[in-house]
């Protein structure tokens, strides 16, 4: 990929990394996808338990005026 290429498609440039730069990045661990999916299922139950207080909240203020 041409330098221009990686400017027009928004792609990095790798060809200028340090020969330590290259190491860190090749060494570096997978994620652990376990943990990431643990964390996205609190994070979409709290959405879930905020989204029900507030509907429940919505539904009691129905009739009355502000």
């Amino acid at each position: 990929m041409s330098v221009i290429d990686s400017r027009r498609f928004r792609r990095p440039y790798m060809t200028h990394l340090s020969l330590a730069e290259f190491e860190r990045i090749k060494n570096t661990p997978p994620p652990d996808r376990e943990k990431m999916r643990e964390e996205s299922r609190r994070f979409a139950q709290r959405v879930l338990e905020a989204r029900a207080c507030e509907m429940a909240e919505g539904r009691e203020n129905v009739g009355t005026a502000e």
